[in-house]
């Protein structure tokens, strides 16, 4: 599947220093989001994105300040990412600048999908162009 990324809104999420903060608390709820590319400023964070665990300032997959954390490759549904991963600011506080995105398919591309996945295969949350 290819299609187009198209942003559509732009997040700052703060981090509190050693307190878990969900990505999906801070997004838009008027649709499900598929892709998002995050700049991590102010400090240091650790992710989780495993169900009913949390990251500490020791456990988590590691993100220095300045790095970059880039779910925007059209080929993959981060879905499940986005709305399970927490963050943990690591020393002082973190801020996230997230850039969310929605997938823009064009109607033969979902043509294509429905043939392959069946016509029962709920596609509202895609955009089409």
């Amino acid at each position: 599947m290819m299609g187009t990324l198209n942003q559509r809104a732009y997040v700052s999420v703060p981090v509190p220093s050693g307190q878990a903060v969900k990505l999906a608390d801070y997004l838009p709820t008027t649709n499900r989001f598929h892709h998002v590319f995050i700049g991590v400023a102010g400090s240091a964070v650790r992710w989780l994105a495993i169900t009913g665990e949390v990251p500490t300032t020791s456990y988590g997959s590691y993100v220095g300040a300045g790095g970059q954390i880039d779910w925007t490759n059209p080929e993959t549904d981060y879905a499940g990412l986005i709305y399970a991963v927490t963050y943990v600011a690591i020393g002082t506080p973190a801020n996230l600048e997230c850039a969310v995105f929605w997938l823009i398919l064009s109607r033969v591309e979902i043509a294509s999908m429905k043939t392959s996945l069946g016509t029962g295969t709920d596609f509202s949350p895609v955009g089409v162009k």
